[in-house]
């Protein structure tokens, strides 16, 4: 299987490499113009690593900026069965890419928040080590419905905001 990694840079993607490559993925790693070409159906997930503001090494404004310039072919590649995974971008543009109305969401800030509880659904397609992934940055709080996405995480506080959203 093939992953492409778009955006993050130093030791960020060292690790999500090294992560790819120990599960038996085969990782490109893209940035900047390259951003702009890429042929997503050459592979079978697009991942976008957490946002600079909260993480080193992470993606850039101007790496979101490119990627919501493919917004119609990111939709593309997932509506015909392409994974997708983006962690927090809390930076300017962050989730512009996202075609079904505006995500909105709130930043836990540059140090994150902990305690995450997975939902009936996310327990059904995520690994218990979901939880780990921690701290977290952005938790979603709109549209209403959440454009019909399934609530797969929430933080254990007792707000329960939606950390993880995704479908099949």
């Amino acid at each position: 299987n093939k992953i492409l990694i778009i955006g993050g840079s130093g030791s960020n993607t060292s690790l999500t490499t090294s992560v790819a490559t120990g599960a038996g993925l085969a990782p490109t790693h893209v940035t900047g113009g390259a951003i702009s070409s890429v042929n997503f159906t050459l592979f079978d997930a697009v991942y976008m690593p957490t946002s600079t503001r909260d993480v080193s090494g992470g993606i850039t404004a101007a790496d979101v900026a490119l990627v919501n310039g493919r917004a119609a072919d990111l939709a593309n590649f997932v509506n015909s069965g392409g994974g997708l995974a983006a962690f927090a971008q809390n930076v300017a543009g962050g989730y512009g890419w996202f075609p079904l109305g505006t995500l909105q969401t709130v930043d836990f800030g540059g140090g994150g928040a902990n305690g995450i509880l997975l939902t009936a659904a996310g327990a059904a397609i995520l690994a218990p080590s979901a939880t780990a992934v921690q701290p977290f940055h952005t938790g979603f709080t709109g549209p209403a419905g959440l454009v019909g996405m399934d609530v797969l995480a929430t933080e254990s506080g007792s707000l329960r905001r939606p950390l993880i959203i995704g479908g099949l």
